[in-house]
């Protein structure tokens, strides 16, 4: 697209482009995950009370994903606070 001779570049990056309906879903698919990782914590745990090096990877893989979550929610939050202050 060209404007006056300047080019601008459309961007529509899946990571900015947030649906309601994705949000809510990239929001379950998280808790899902997490729950997972939980799950296989408590299995390696029961095999091996050390835990080890699998342990530790999963430790930070919740870790990525607790974060994630915390952006997701706090996108969620803004969208609400949006959404409440255009309606009267």
């Amino acid at each position: 697209m060209a404007v006056a001779g300047t080019r601008i570049k459309a961007m529509n990056n899946q990571n900015r482009n947030l649906t309601r309906g994705r949000l809510e879903k990239d929001l379950k698919k998280a808790d899902e995950r997490l729950e997972s990782y939980l799950r296989q914590i408590d299995d390696a745990d029961a095999e091996d009370p050390d835990g080890g090096p699998v342990v530790a990877d999963l430790q930070g893989k919740i870790a990525k994903l607790r974060e994630r979550r915390a952006a997701l929610d706090a996108r969620r939050s803004i969208w609400r606070k949006a959404v409440e202050g255009s309606c009267p």
